[in-house]
């Protein structure tokens, strides 16, 4: 509609000049010396437009005429660009399709026209990598290095990465080191690092490196948790295996506090103190999570612990009845301490009332076994081993497996087999 309009007052302005020419087109004269040139104003406009134009294009031509061998190298340098950018598309393709040897020639071609060859270079030393060509592969990384100078922690993360899967993490661990001193707040140094800890299993490494992680955003919280059990869990089985129960202990007091309220993550360290006979470390474990979370698991496993101080276990056990009383798990456990401490009156009321809440074929062993060897009441004992042997069928009266497992690991003796006494044998013949 805009151009409809310039164009019809454009129409108007011509028949109103033409109208206006025609009453009286005008007389130009110029004299230059003995020249003289005489024309109507119509005719001397027309061709002052005419030369003006010509000059202009004229002009014109010869710019362009003197940009063009720039035009056409730009033209050129252009067209490489794009070809070494086809090139470059092709070896991802080829990496991707595990062609390592096509994938490292397209990475090499691209990388002598690429605006950024240091990233050509790069594929090339990975491609060159996952075919076991370690010389060339640190020769495209040196000149990946050689292309951008500002590229080191780049090479070096590909650098570790190619040390990673050629099986030399000694020396990938050390170049990480190098990198993280360099750059600690480069979010591909710290991925980089969480994957050379898990793979090297260096634990401790790992639980050190996860607030960093968590502060660059790389984790959301679920995952914060699961590496944070990962690593304790690596953190403490390493210690069982070098029979190190100090060292586990000095972890767990680094450890974050919501991971040492997690049930499952004190059951897997006190189980394994209790392996290396750390008592005393695996009862305070207990002791405080027990003040803010309750755990049938951890309160069964309290029973079977040999910790310096047997009568404050056994109290620390007894103040939970204020919160728990009718607890059929921790009066079984509070049947065993006192058995430990040699009140049997105490165990025997405990546990009493333990098999009143919820019978238990293990409840009633334990409650046997005091009857027959410590209070001297074989057919009170006798009959306890036959409910015993009768919940031992049932699953209302057996524990859960993890809590035989705690068992077994406590103390090899105190498993659900009911032992070998006279008054079994009398059973027996029955």
């Amino acid at each position: 509609m805009k151009a409809l309009f310039t164009g019809l007052i454009l129409l108007l302005v011509a028949v109103a000049l033409a109208m206006v020419i025609r009453e009286d087109p005008g007389y130009v004269m110029i004299t230059v010396r003995d020249w003289t040139i005489e024309s109507s104003l119509v005719v001397f406009l027309i061709a002052g437009i005419a030369a003006f134009a010509a000059l202009y294009y004229l002009v014109r031509l010869l710019g362009v005429s003197r940009s063009a061998p720039g035009r056409y190298q730009r033209w050129r340098r252009l067209r490489r660009e794009r070809l070494a950018m086809k090139r470059l598309a092709q070896g991802y393709a080829d990496l991707a399709s595990c062609q390592w040897r096509e994938a490292e020639a397209a990475f090499v071609s691209s990388a002598k026209s690429n605006s950024l060859p240091y990233l050509s270079y790069l594929f090339a030393a990975r491609a060159a990598s996952k075919q076991g060509e370690s010389a060339r592969c640190s020769g495209y990384l040196q000149k990946a290095k050689q292309a951008m100078r500002k590229g080191d922690v780049a090479v070096g993360i590909a650098e570790v990465e190619a040390y990673l899967e050629q099986g030399n993490g000694e020396i990938a661990e050390e170049m990480l080191r190098w990198l993280r001193g360099r750059v600690p707040k480069d979010k591909g140094v710290a991925c980089l690092a969480r994957k050379v800890y898990i793979e090297l299993g260096r634990w401790d490494k790992l639980a050190k490196l996860i607030p960093d992680l968590r502060s660059l955003g790389l984790v959301t919280l679920e995952e914060k948790e699961r590496l944070e059990d990962k690593a304790y869990k690596g953190i403490f089985t390493q210690g069982v295996k070098n029979q190190d129960g100090n060292a586990m202990i000095e972890a767990w007091k680094r450890a974050p506090k919501a991971l040492r309220n997690r049930p499952e993550m004190v059951e897997n360290y006190v189980k394994l103190l209790m392996k290396l006979g750390y008592g005393d470390a695996a009862e305070s474990a207990i002791h405080t999570l027990a003040k803010n979370t309750w755990s049938d698991k951890l309160v069964y496993i309290y029973g079977h612990l040999e910790s310096a101080d047997a009568i404050r276990q056994l109290h620390r056990a007894e103040s939970w009845l204020k919160k728990h009383p009718h607890n059929p798990l921790l009066l079984l456990t509070l049947g065993r301490l006192c058995i430990h401490n040699e009140q049997w009156k105490r165990a025997r009321q405990y546990l009493d009332e333990s098999i009143a809440l919820h019978p238990y074929a293990e409840t009633c062993r334990v409650l046997g076994d005091l009857l027959e060897q410590q209070l001297g009441e074989p057919e009170a004992a006798l009959a306890y081993y036959r409910q015993g042997l009768r919940l031992l069928g049932e699953d209302d009266g057996e524990l859960s497996s993890s809590d035989a497992e705690s068992t077994a690991i406590a103390s090899p003796a105190s498993t659900m087999v009911l032992p070998a006494t006279p008054a079994q044998g009398l059973l027996s013949a029955q």
